[in-house]
């Protein structure tokens, strides 16, 4: 009773319900297990304890693995509790099947485990990349409302510039305001120029010109009359942002200020036919 219960404390039975023993160990283990109806019901006790292993991981046999697994507990079930000896006439091949047999059992279950364990990665794998991918499209909504808010402090930041400017130039003891009044061609055309001679900065006040769209083939043009003759001061759209003051063209003398419809771009000479508004300084 010793040497059996030290046989079963060995952990030799362990190794063999998992399949951790070579071909000689095994034969020894099927031997004893037939003369020693302890060892037989302590190796029972193993085997039922990995298919309890294998339910606990959701695994769900077959039936016909399951009828195979019973029969080899069966098997060891009905073994006799007398002592039992085999004579040199016992057949091996059948000590060679009953190990066979459960060899086919552990890797039924084993295989059903490894492929619980494959099922339960893939799904872990598949919520990462739905983690991963709901994560990069926060990424780019951040990017963007980030680039947004970069734009309206841009926006802010000019506005707050051309403010500044205005206010300038506005309070400047230098500046000289002129206001273009309308032709025949145009009777309600309304435009401001602002000069600083010393300066020699020109400007126009976009909030207050009133003067009609022009298309795309067309802009307005200012002009500054010196000595008799005119002098190219840029052109301007009146459509867009009227928002400031939008700075033309240097000059330093002038006696008048006019504005004529020209093709986009501008022209060498003002076409009188277009002259739109007028002043004399």
């Amino acid at each position: 009773m010793e040497n059996t219960t030290k046989y079963i404390q060995s952990g030799i039975l362990e190794l063999y319900a998992i399949g951790d023993l070579s071909a000689a160990e095994r034969l020894q283990v099927e031997v004893m297990v037939q003369q020693h109806p302890t060892i037989a019901t302590e190796l029972n006790h193993i085997e039922k304890a990995l298919f309890l292993m294998a339910q606990q991981a959701e695994v769900m046999p077959s039936t016909k693995a399951k009828n195979s697994f019973f029969e080899s507990i069966k098997l060891i079930d009905n073994v006799p509790t007398e002592t039992i000896f085999i004579n040199q006439e016992t057949p091996t091949a059948k000590i060679t099947s009953l190990q066979h047999h459960r060899d086919i059992n552990f890797y039924k279950y084993g295989f059903a485990a490894c492929f619980t364990l494959l099922l339960l990665s893939v799904a872990g794998l598949i919520v990462l990349l739905n983690s991963l991918k709901n994560s990069n499209q926060l990424i780019v909504n951040l990017q963007n409302n980030a680039q947004r808010y970069s734009q309206q402090v841009n926006s802010l930041d000019s506005q707050v510039k051309l403010a500044n400017n205005s206010l300038q130039i506005l309070t400047s003891p230098e500046i000289k305001m002129f206001k273009l009044g309308g032709t025949l061609n145009l009777p309600n055309a309304n435009i401001v120029v602002m000069w600083n001679p010393v300066k020699q900065k020109v400007m126009i006040h976009r909030p207050s010109m009133v003067m009609p769209l022009n298309d795309d083939k067309h802009q307005y043009q200012l002009w500054a009359i010196v000595k008799g003759k005119p002098v190219d001061l840029g052109v301007f759209d009146s459509k867009g942002s009227l928002t400031g003051f939008q700075e033309m063209k240097n000059i330093a003398q002038a006696q008048t200020f006019a504005v004529t419809l020209e093709p986009k771009g501008g022209s060498k000479n003002p076409t009188m036919e277009q002259l739109m508004a007028i002043e004399n300084i």
